[in-house]
């Protein structure tokens, strides 16, 4: 059985994608552009993606530098507000019979979109002086931990308030 690379088996979890020209390129040819070039790939793992701009410079005649800066954040979060964006509207338009498996939804759209462990919906008492877990997303292998937040007292959770 023939062995895999250690760089192949670095690289074989992306997918990269060039944004001049929309081609999906393998690691070998994202490693090995021509000099003093630049070029913005789109960088996608299972669930995150992420946009770079790649500056590859030849030092030596077995030594190149890769620069690799992320692009504008104005992308991520526009695209962050997209999300919320499409998520407002399938709330929106709801019925009170699917609500919970509305806002679940929602949560998970969330925490896969930011790369997170959990996202959680908590409800403030009628009073405000505690709030409780009533919805939780956790990603595989994490453990909920909605249970264990119920009845919150706010001030040992100061930070919610000013939010």
């Amino acid at each position: 059985m023939p062995t895999i690379s250690p760089v192949a088996k670095a690289f074989q979890h992306l997918s990269i994608q060039q944004i001049e020209n929309h081609a999906i390129v393998d690691y070998h040819t994202f490693l090995t552009p021509p000099n003093n070039t630049e070029h913005t790939y789109n960088i996608a793992t299972k669930h995150t993606p992420l946009r770079v701009i790649v500056t590859y410079s030849l030092i030596g005649s077995q030594l190149m530098m890769l620069a690799i800066e992320p692009h504008s954040s104005f992308t991520v979060r526009a695209d962050f507000d997209e999300v919320i964006a499409k998520i407002s509207t399938q709330l929106i338009d709801i019925q009170i019979d699917n609500l919970d498996q509305q806002i679940e939804i929602a949560l998970k759209t969330i925490g896969t979109f930011c790369d997170a462990d959990r996202s959680y919906l908590f409800q403030f008492s009628d009073d405000g002086k505690t709030m409780s877990n009533t919805h939780e997303w956790v990603n595989t292998q994490v453990k909920p931990f909605k249970e264990k937040r119920q009845d919150i007292q706010q001030d040992l959770l100061p930070y919610f308030l000013p939010q």
